[in-house]
């Protein structure tokens, strides 16, 4: 009796700790909703105030919006809720600047509101929420993990050193390559045999490869940004230059650059400077590759997983998403914060098609393929955590 206890133990434990997680987002959010305006407002110049905006960015009103529509999957809802900040940021800038009206902190003070508004049925959606079955899948040693997260943190310390030691004003014809210090090779080896070695385990542990490939964002995105102290590449310091001119007058000067049709990107990051605090974006430019890397990696996760049905692979694709992404054009441009959501979208819609249930096609094959385009999906129907995706397409061929 016992034995056969401790999984339904288990899988409450993860119901708590997975019930703990999404109040503890919608808390943060609601209190972000409160703390950012109040401090745009006053004007105060405050420790962490640039990161809560940043925060705010990203989180409000999503968090709350994303968590009242009650979608039964995890890392889909908090995908969603990544794009509908964004977009509302995007979307409160603009509106002030192609409406003349530039004001941010009554952007920032309608959007804290509608998060606040949408708080109440977002607790209320959480504490609703059925409880999953149970997760057959045996849970990765802690000592795995503490070895693991050991490592990744060994492979920090290294690129940190190699921050102060790198010239990259040196860099000839092969780029870095010829003046990188043996601690960043060493740094990447680290985290190339952790990688490895968390993909290669029996049991998969996620908190390692999410570490691990965080890790490997900051090392290969950022190595000359903060050896320099400066953002990079060139075009970073145009689209500085560009928010500069939507802060100060508040306007888009579309008839002096053609990059001023970004209505939605420069208006919103000026309107980011201004409740952080900020004299000009510059700050924000140079975490700028290795941040809009991290926000598109869980949607990418997700699309892996859809598409394949292993968790390894979707790691894998992270991965490799990670080691050969372009990351030149992630700097701080309307063509990352694109991506953002372009691939968060995908993988909710994706999520979406494949967990609905559909109306069955009886009938021949090539009637059924005639009428599929206008069959209407019913709502999603996966479970609440990210451990239960529906089989790829190509898994077996079912008419419905």
């Amino acid at each position: 009796m016992a034995a056969a206890a401790r999984p339904v133990a288990g899988q409450a434990g993860a119901v708590t700790a997975g019930r703990r997680f999404d109040l503890g987002a919608v808390a943060l959010a609601g209190v972000l909703a409160v703390v950012v305006p109040t401090l745009t407002m006053l004007d105060a110049a405050v420790p962490g105030r640039a990161l809560a905006a940043v925060a705010f960015a990203v989180a409000v009103p999503g968090v709350p919006l994303a968590y009242a529509l009650r979608l039964p999957h995890r890392l889909a809802t908090v995908v969603l809720a990544l794009c509908l900040s964004v977009a509302a940021a995007l979307l409160g800038g603009a509106a002030g600047a192609l409406l003349g009206r530039w004001d941010p902190l009554t952007a920032v003070t309608v959007t804290a509101a509608v998060g606040l508004v949408a708080t109440p049925f977002a607790v209320s959606a959480i504490q609703a929420a059925p409880v999953p079955p149970p997760d057959p899948a045996p849970a990765a040693p802690r000592t795995g993990r503490i070895w693991g997260l050991g490592a990744v943190a060994v492979a920090l310390s290294l690129w940190w050193v190699a921050t102060r030691q790198v010239d990259a004003g040196a860099a000839g014809a092969v780029g870095l390559v010829a003046v990188a210090p043996p601690a960043y090779w060493l740094a990447l080896l680290v985290l190339a045999g952790v990688l490895a070695w968390a993909l290669l385990r029996p049991v998969l542990d996620h908190v390692v490869l999410a570490a691990g490939c965080l890790a490997a964002v900051v090392c290969c995105y950022l190595l000359v940004n903060v050896a320099d102290a400066a953002a990079g590449p060139g075009t970073t310091w145009v689209h500085v230059g560009f928010v500069d001119f939507v802060s100060r007058t508040g306007e888009l000067a579309t008839g002096a650059d053609a990059r001023f049709s970004w209505p939605g990107f420069l208006a919103g990051t000026a309107q980011l400077v201004a409740t952080a605090g900020l004299a000009d974006a510059a700050p924000l430019a140079l975490p700028g590759p290795a941040f809009f890397a991290a926000l598109a990696l869980p949607a990418l996760w997700l699309i892996g997983r859809l598409l394949t049905g292993s968790p390894r692979l979707a790691w894998l694709g992270a991965v490799l998403y990670v080691a050969f992404n372009w990351y030149q054009q992630d700097y701080l441009s309307a063509q990352a914060v694109g991506f953002v959501l372009y691939t968060g979208v995908l993988a909710v819609l994706l999520w979406a098609f494949m967990s609905a249930d559909v109306p069955p096609l009886p009938g021949p094959r090539w009637r059924a393929w005639l009428r599929a385009p206008r069959r209407v999906p019913g709502r999603p129907r996966a479970g609440p955590g990210v451990v239960r995706c529906p089989a790829p397409p190509w898994s077996g061929w079912r008419r419905r």
